[in-house]
């Protein structure tokens, strides 16, 4: 063969290729990546001394944290759920536009389906149709903080969910301080 020399096997438990340069660093499995996305908002949560309240893991729980907040109970999800179905389509000129044509129909079958996931776009309709601000803490090392304003705010309520990207939203409460004995 002619042109470049062969390259030299790298030594017995070397890495092989410039010894001053690291090897690449190794991407986190999707489940890892889950988990340090966790520590991460769980940090967040414990700065301003908030805890998560645990939603049910079944699909519903973007609809959960909303039925938590507004009616102290997760089991309204599927009204909750209905809600935001019938305010996209009552405003469609608003949802639609996020859809290739024809498709926003078939997405508003699917999501009035129980056990699909919500997404930013029923966020947004939970917020316009019960008036209310939404926070959103995420797991995500940036973009972490996400809030919805409706244009008409009907209630100064505030909602404050988290959200484990990709999997599950929860609701947040604050900690509560433990009285001390004396």
């Amino acid at each position: 063969r002619h042109g470049a020399p062969a390259a030299a096997a790298p030594a017995p438990g070397g890495s092989g290729g410039d010894p001053k340069k690291a090897p690449p660093a190794r991407q986190p499995s999707h489940e890892e990546a889950i988990l340090a996305g966790r520590v991460l908002l769980e940090q967040r949560l414990a700065h301003l001394r908030w805890r998560e309240m645990a939603m049910e893991d079944d699909g519903n729980c973007q609809f959960r944290a909303f039925s938590q907040e507004f009616y102290g109970t997760q089991k309204y999800h599927g009204y909750i759920r209905e809600r935001a179905c019938n305010y996209m389509e009552q405003h469609n000129e608003e949802f639609a536009v996020f859809f290739e044509e024809g498709e926003f129909p078939n997405y508003l079958r699917k999501m009035r389906k129980s056990r699909t996931w919500g997404d930013e776009l029923t966020l947004r309709a939970v917020a316009e149709e019960y008036g209310v601000r939404v926070h959103v803490m995420t797991s995500t090392e940036e973009n972490w903080y996400l809030h919805y304003d409706p244009h008409d705010m009907k209630s100064l309520k505030q909602v404050f969910l988290t959200y484990i990207s990709p999997i599950h939203y929860n609701c947040i409460d604050e900690a509560k301080e433990e009285a001390e004995e004396g």
